[in-house]
C-alpha cells in the first residue's frame, strides 16, 4: 500500500526549518473610520489610506498610541476537498517588531499581537505602536515639532507552521507636546465620539 504524502504535511516539514518567508506583507495605514454610536468599526482593507503624517501629542493622550494596518497574504488556499487537504496558508501573526529611528532613548520593542490575515485577503488591525509609558522616552521640541520613524515587521507562521517575517514597514510620526490640545470641534460643538482618541491623528463626531 502506498502512502500518500498531502500538501499540509509536506508544508510543515519544510516549516520545520523555520525560514522567512514574506508572502504576508503589511500594506499600508488606514485612516481611521468616523465614530458610529461610539464604536469604531474596521473593514478588512482600508477604506481610506491616512492622508499625511501620523501625529502624537504626548501631553494630550492619555493612551497608547496606536494606528490600524491593513495586512495582506498573497498566498492562494491549498485546501483540497478531493483529498481533505486544509488550507495550511492561512497566517497567524504572533508579533510585531518596532525600532524606533530618531528616538535614542527607546529600546527596540517586540509586540505581542494576535492578527489572522487569511489566504488571497487581508486584514486590518488596530496595534499599539508606542506604549502610554515610554511616551516621556520621547524627543519632543518645546513649543515645537519632532519626527520619529518607526520601523516595523511582523512575524508569524501559517497553518502549517511554516514561519515568516515581513517586509520592513516605516511609519513616521510627528510629536509634540499640547500641540492637539483642546476642543478639536467648530466653535459650539463638543466631542461625541473619536477613533482612537484624543491626542493623536484621530477622526472625530461632533454635536
Amino acid at each position: 500500500m502506498k502512502t500518500r504524502l498531502t500538501a499540509l504535511a509536506a508544508l510543515a516539514f519544510l516549516g520545520s526549518c523555520s525560514a522567512q518567508y514574506a508572502p504576508v506583507s503589511m500594506d499600508e495605514v488606514c485612516a481611521f473610520p468616523t465614530p458610529a454610536s461610539g464604536v469604531c468599526l474596521y473593514t478588512s482593507t482600508c477604506t481610506n489610506t491616512l492622508a499625511g503624517t501620523a501625529m502624537l501629542d504626548v501631553a494630550t493622550a492619555g493612551f497608547d498610541f496606536v494606528l490600524p494596518i491593513q495586512f495582506t497574504n498573497q498566498l492562494t488556499s491549498s485546501a483540497n476537498v478531493g483529498n481533505g487537504t486544509v488550507d495550511a496558508n492561512q497566517a497567524y501573526i504572533e508579533t510585531i517588531q518596532v525600532q524606533y529611528g530618531g528616538a535614542p532613548a527607546m529600546e527596540t520593542a517586540t509586540i505581542p499581537v494576535t492578527i489572522t490575515v487569511p489566504t488571497a485577503g487581508s486584514t486590518t488591525s488596530v496595534v499599539s505602536l508606542i506604549p502610554l509609558a515610554d511616551f516621556a522616552k520621547l524627543p519632543v521640541v518645546p513649543g515645537g515639532f519632532s519626527t520619529v520613524v518607526m520601523s516595523l515587521q511582523a512575524k508569524g507562521v501559517f497553518l502549517s507552521q511554516q514561519s515568516f517575517t515581513t517586509a520592513s514597514f516605516q511609519i513616521p510620526v510627528t510629536i509634540c507636546s499640547g500641540c492637539l490640545g483642546g476642543n478639536p470641534c467648530p466653535t459650539g460643538q463638543n466631542v461625541s465620539g473619536v477613533c482612537p482618541q484624543l491626542g493623536q491623528t484621530n477622526t472625530v463626531s461632533c454635536q
